[in-house]
């Protein structure tokens, strides 16, 4: 390999770890990285996991192959559109790999777009709204909105901490779960007094009643009390 296409090899992999970072589907990552190496003229296969993406150059028999170890990252739509600008102005020709490069590792160090307090409000203000749609009152929005500032700082603690990102689904769902769940007594009181759950869904979010089956919307009109 060729000292220019030893830095378009590095280009690639350097492009293909911004899109999983930034929340490209596998089967997205595969396919755009297939079409840029095929205009830069690099012959290369990618296959992507949750947490490696292996890349292997040249023919086969003669391939070189290159793991990627990638920690599982939040969507980041705003970083994600702008890779895929550089990707194209690379393919287009409009810059070059180095000036690609470059700008890749901008984006990169680059810090989030919004503020932190603003993201904590927004997910309070979320998972509040979520709570209404299935029926809550003011007292199941007030614990929902809580669950989601409560959700959104864990979050930013285990990305804080090396490695800690993979726990971050349990341990959320667990104080969700948790803080949720009401006492005995409210639990005696809620059997008595609620309509089965299924039917109070249907109720509250009537478009249900058009994406599920005949059969299952009958069902859940059941319930059990």
């Amino acid at each position: 390999m060729t000292p220019s296409e030893s830095t378009t090899a590095t280009f690639l992999v350097e492009l293909a770890r911004a899109l999983h970072v930034y929340g490209t589907p596998s089967y997205e990552l595969e396919a755009a990285m297939d079409e840029c190496a095929a205009r830069l003229g690099i012959e290369v296969k990618f296959f992507s996991m949750p947490t490696a993406i292996f890349a292997s150059f040249g023919p086969a028999g003669e391939c070189r192959t290159t793991l990627v170890r990638v920690e599982p990252g939040d969507i980041d739509l705003s970083k994600l559109v702008d890779v895929c600008e550089v990707q194209a102005r690379v393919v287009s020709g409009d810059i070059t790999i180095d000036e690609a490069r470059a700008q890749l590792s901008a984006i990169d160090e680059r810090p989030p777009r919004y503020a932190a307090s603003l993201t904590t409000f927004a997910f309070a203000v979320a998972t509040g709204t979520a709570a209404a749609v299935f029926g809550g009152g003011a007292r199941e929005m007030a614990i929902a909105s809580a669950l989601g500032a409560l959700i959104d700082l864990v979050g930013r603690w285990t990305g804080r901490i090396p490695g800690a990102a993979t726990i971050f689904q349990p341990v959320a769902s667990f104080l969700a779960a948790t803080v949720a769940w009401p006492p005995p007594g409210r639990r005696r009181q809620r059997r008595r007094e609620d309509r089965p759950f299924g039917r109070a869904l249907l109720d509250r979010v009537p478009l249900l009643r058009r994406a599920l089956p005949a059969g299952a919307v009958s069902s859940l009109r059941r319930g059990r009390k």
